[in-house]
C-alpha cells in the first residue's frame, strides 16, 4: 500500500470535496437497494471503524502520534437532505445493529452526517455525567473561533480584545459514518491531524482572511473516575454559530449541542503489527460500546440508561470473531 504525506492527504480531501460539490442535487427518488443490507453487530462495526483509523495512520510517512485526534461524534446520517438514512427501528444490535456507509458506496454521495443532538437528549446526558461518583468534570473557558472562507482547514481564535490568532490546522485522514439502527442517533468515527499554527507570520496573513463562520463554544469535559471509560474523555459542547456571506455580512445563526468521545490513550498508534493493535482496539472498542449504550437509548435495551445491557457478555465472543 502506498505511503502518503500530509500534502497528499490534503489534496485528496480537496478533490473529494470538489467531486461532491459537482455532483449536483441528489435525486429525490428513494433508492430501494439501500435497505437490502441488514447491517452487522454494533460492537463489530465500532471496532472495524477503529481498526480502519489505525490502518490509515500506518499509510502516512513520518507520523507524529501526538498530533492525532480520534473522535466519535453523535449525530444523524441524512439522505437527500431531508430524511434519516436508516430510521430507528427495533433490531438485534448483536447481529444487525449497525451499517457503515462504506458498505454502500453506490449511494454514499447522497448521504451526509449532521452532528449534534437535541436539547432533550443533552439534558439526559448531563444528568448521567453529573454523577460525581463516576465522572470528573471540568468547565472549559468560552472559546470564539472563526473559520476562513478560502482556507477553512484553519481556525482563527478570537481573543477578548477582538484580535485574532491562528489556532491550528486540522486535516482529516480517515472517517467512518456508522448508522446505529436501534438507536436515537448515529455516530461518526473521525480521525484528524491537528497541527498548532503559532508562527509570527500569521499576522501578515490576516489581510487575506475572509470569515466563513464564527462559532462560540461553551464546553464541559468529563473523564471517568474508574476504569470503565479510562481511554476516553467526553466533551459536551453548546455552540452558537453565525454564518457569513461572500461580502462578510452575517446571514444566519444556530444554537446546537454536540457530544463527542475523544480517545485519550494513543497507545494503539504506537503499534506496528495488526495483532498488537487489535488487542488494544478490543479494549477501547469495548469502552466505546459501553459509552454508546450509556448515552444513546435504543429499542432493545430493557433499561436504556444502564451502562451495558446484561446480554452483552453472552454475545461478546460472537462479535469479536472478526479480530480472532
Amino acid at each position: 500500500m502506498p505511503k502518503f504525506n500530509l500534502d497528499a492527504i490534503i489534496q485528496k480531501q480537496d478533490e473529494g470535496e470538489k467531486q461532491k460539490a459537482q455532483g449536483g442535487q441528489p435525486s429525490k427518488k428513494r433508492i430501494k437497494i439501500e435497505d437490502n443490507n441488514n447491517g452487522i453487530p454494533v460492537f463489530r462495526a465500532l471496532c472495524e471503524g477503529l481498526e480502519d483509523v489505525w490502518k490509515a495512520s500506518k499509510d502516512i510517512d513520518n507520523i507524529n502520534i501526538d498530533t492525532i485526534e480520534l473522535e466519535i461524534r453523535l449525530g444523524m446520517i441524512i439522505m437527500d437532505h431531508d430524511r434519516r438514512w436508516r430510521a430507528q427501528r427495533p433490531c438485534d444490535i448483536y447481529k444487525e445493529g449497525a451499517c457503515s456507509t462504506k458498505q454502500v458506496p453506490h449511494i454514499i454521495s447522497s448521504l451526509e452526517f449532521k452532528a449534534g443532538v437535541d436539547e432533550i437528549a443533552i439534558e439526559r446526558i448531563r444528568r448521567i455525567l453529573n454523577d460525581k461518583k463516576r465522572f470528573n468534570k471540568v468547565n472549559k473557558p468560552i472559546e470564539k473561533v472563526r473559520y476562513d472562507r478560502d482556507k477553512d482547514k484553519n481556525r482563527w481564535i478570537v481573543n477578548e480584545d477582538g484580535s485574532m490568532k491562528k489556532g491550528e490546522n486540522k486535516t482529516r485522514f480517515e472517517k467512518n459514518d456508522c448508522a446505529l439502527l436501534a438507536y436515537e442517533y448515529d455516530v461518526r468515527i473521525d480521525a484528524n491531524f491537528e497541527i498548532a499554527l503559532t508562527s509570527d507570520d500569521d499576522i501578515n496573513n490576516m489581510k487575506d482572511f475572509k470569515v466563513k463562520c464564527e462559532r462560540i463554544k461553551r464546553r464541559t469535559t468529563y473523564t471517568s473516575i474508574s476504569n470503565e471509560f479510562k481511554s476516553w474523555k467526553i466533551d459536551v459542547t453548546e455552540v452558537d454559530s453565525i454564518n457569513f456571506n461572500d461580502g462578510g455580512f452575517p446571514y444566519g445563526q444556530s444554537h446546537e449541542f454536540e457530544l463527542e468521545f475523544e480517545l485519550i490513550d494513543r497507545d494503539v498508534f504506537k503499534q506496528s503489527e495488526i495483532d498488537n493493535a487489535r488487542a488494544i482496539i478490543k479494549d477501547i472498542g469495548t469502552q466505546l460500546f459501553r459509552l454508546v449504550n450509556l448515552f444513546i437509548p435504543n429499542d432493545v435495551a430493557t433499561n436504556p440508561g444502564k451502562l451495558i445491557i446484561s446480554s452483552y457478555y453472552n454475545h461478546l465472543l460472537v462479535s469479536l470473531t472478526f479480530i480472532i
